[in-house]
């Protein structure tokens, strides 16, 4: 999310419609008034003709450009451009109120660390929207001032609603969530998702849209419903943020508080190094092609350099059985090698052949390795080249029968185990 912030400014005129502040044009009221808005924005223009703003649905996003407040510290600096622009935002100063959302509870968060002056280049500065002490829903500012004298802002990110006359409707006093009858607004949340659920996090707050939507303001509960259990899998779990109308209890807004990540991973093998005899050379870690992973069930499958993804596959297990897409192994001499792993956020290695105890486990990662460098190789200086490009399953057996031989018989590939004076022959 701050990372967005920083690179908003610089790519802001190839992503977004852009337009100068001097061409915004005022919108007079009925009584040919221009709104208080345009005035500011205006103001802004003749005093900043190097800025500019970005606008989407009417609404002010973004102002960027040569700095345009300073002050004599970071915070000073946003609080000037609040107390003199906040009007072209359509939210008077006393709605923001420094509060970070950014969600670490920092008003102030510098941000990019540069080794040369050994101190931060930015400062962060984010202010949220409330009235009478009532949070509009995820409406904020932030500013990105440079860390250098007077504190030049440079970057407003803005989400901010216009409530109109709302606020006075809150003028004789703020309620509080007590103020509303819980069996009334919590019983649309019960019926979506349950008797059972558990409500947490309860929180009144204003409710005036969310991104592209704009609503009419009204006080709303916000709250999060969660059913099951975590441990029982993420299938049988639940959480969701709801708001929900204060006094009716309709809902107005859901949102799926679960984020599923991608579990990535790597698959390789301790395979003879070079070109000779296993008992020749050492056994390094490398790259298993097109190796088949499983995950509940479903068989996904490496790219050529062993590297896998697995959407939406957190909080599971990863196996592994020496083989993948290409090409299928036997062994004659006793069973594959399966690794496994478990997903605990960070990347998963899986590496057959670890221990290099196994002659037989050996055999089994070379034939399968080289198996697929020779198949790469083929079909990237012939990728016309017949059969092989689209054949799923080739066998390759290992531990056949003999010793020092290897043969092709037209449907399999096949190695002999060390025996009779000869080296397995299942290596480069």
């Amino acid at each position: 999310m701050l990372n967005h912030y920083l690179l908003s400014a610089a790519v802001l005129a190839a992503s977004v419609s852009t337009t100068t502040l001097a061409q915004v044009a005022p919108s007079p009221d009925m009584d040919g008034v221009a709104p208080a808005s345009t005035i500011a924005k205006n103001q802004f223009a003749q005093l900043n003709p190097e800025s500019s703003i970005t606008i989407r649905d009417g609404r002010i996003t973004h102002v960027w450009g040569k700095a345009f407040s300073n002050g004599a510290t970071e915070m000073e600096s946003a609080e000037r451009f609040i107390a003199q622009y906040s009007t072209m935002f359509g939210v008077p100063t006393n709605q923001l109120t420094p509060r970070a959302p950014w969600g670490a509870g920092e008003t102030i968060l510098p941000l990019v660390w540069d080794e040369n002056t050994n101190d931060y280049r930015f400062f962060a500065i984010g202010y949220s929207q409330e009235v009478a002490g009532i949070p509009v829903f995820r409406s904020h500012a932030r500013f990105l001032v440079r860390n250098e004298l007077s504190f030049p802002l440079v970057l407003a990110s803005t989400d901010l609603h216009d409530l109109g006359a709302f606020p006075e409707t809150l003028s004789t006093g703020a309620p509080s969530i007590a103020s509303f009858d819980e069996r009334t607004w919590s019983a649309g949340i019960y019926k979506m998702v349950g008797a059972d659920a558990q409500l947490s996090n309860r929180e009144l707050v204003i409710w005036a849209g969310y991104d592209e939507l704009q609503v009419s303001p009204r006080l709303a509960i916000s709250v999060i419903a969660t059913t099951g259990d975590t441990n029982a899998g993420h299938e049988h779990y639940t959480r969701v943020l709801y708001l929900v109308d204060a006094a009716t209890g309709a809902v107005l807004f859901e949102e799926n508080q679960i984020c599923n990540a991608d579990l990535v991973g790597t698959i390789r093998g301790k395979a003879t190094e070079g070109w000779g005899a296993d008992e020749c050379g050492n056994e390094v870690s490398a790259a298993l092609g097109h190796s088949g992973v499983v995950f509940n069930g479903t068989t996904y499958y490496a790219n050529a350099d062993g590297g896998f993804v697995i959407p939406n596959g957190t909080g599971g297990t990863v196996s592994s059985t020496i083989g993948g897409r290409w090409f299928t192994v036997n062994d004659n001499a006793g069973s594959l090698s399966v690794v496994t792993g478990t997903d605990l956020g960070l990347p998963l290695g899986l590496v057959h052949n670890n221990a290099n105890t196994s002659e037989f486990v050996r055999s089994q990662v070379n034939s399968y390795r080289h198996a697929n460098i020779v198949r790469d190789f083929t079909l990237l200086h012939s990728p016309s080249f017949p059969t092989i490009g689209t054949q799923q399953g080739f066998t390759i057996n290992v531990q056949v029968s003999g010793s020092c031989n290897a043969f092709y018989n037209g449907s399999s590939i096949n190695f002999y185990a060390a025996g009779g004076g000869c080296n397995n022959t299942s290596f480069s």
